[in-house]
């Protein structure tokens, strides 16, 4: 009897480990980004390869429409001269550079908006389109 009761113990113990998990491993893909640490920029995000937002200050959103392309709209609507403001982004590897460029000047698949942060991304060697993680800031 003590066997089954083990056999039983052992059975519950691994179902609840597996049910515990899955919301663990399925959460990392749907969260929701960092509050990032930028206390000179008006806005700023870094954003992953797949379009994923990692953390974010006055960036509600990233959509990823093509390969190398980047929209982002800031969220703050105090901040409503990104024509004229200073604009950073850095790609976080070594092997791609990445160009902004804002409101009416667009990129295709990225909506016009005074709102909007379009970011382009190409190989430095070949300039074809590439996905990289970068960092971006509205000075």
């Amino acid at each position: 009897m003590s066997h089954s009761i083990t056999r039983r113990s052992r059975a519950i113990a691994v179902t609840v480990a597996a049910l515990v998990s899955v919301p663990v491993l399925a959460g990392t893909a749907n969260a929701v980004p960092a509050d990032m640490y930028a206390p000179y920029a008006r806005a700023a995000a870094m954003v992953h390869e797949p379009g994923t937002l990692l953390a974010a200050k006055n960036i509600s959103e990233v959509t990823h429409p093509k390969v190398g392309t980047y929209c982002l709209k800031v969220s703050d609507p105090d901040i409503d001269d990104l024509q004229n403001a200073a604009i950073l982004a850095t790609a976080n590897n070594g092997g791609a550079s990445v160009t902004v460029r804002t409101a009416g000047y667009g990129v295709t698949g990225c909506p016009r908006g005074t709102d909007i942060i379009s970011v382009t991304s190409v190989y430095s060697d070949n300039h074809q389109p590439v996905d990289v993680t970068f960092t971006v800031a509205v000075l």
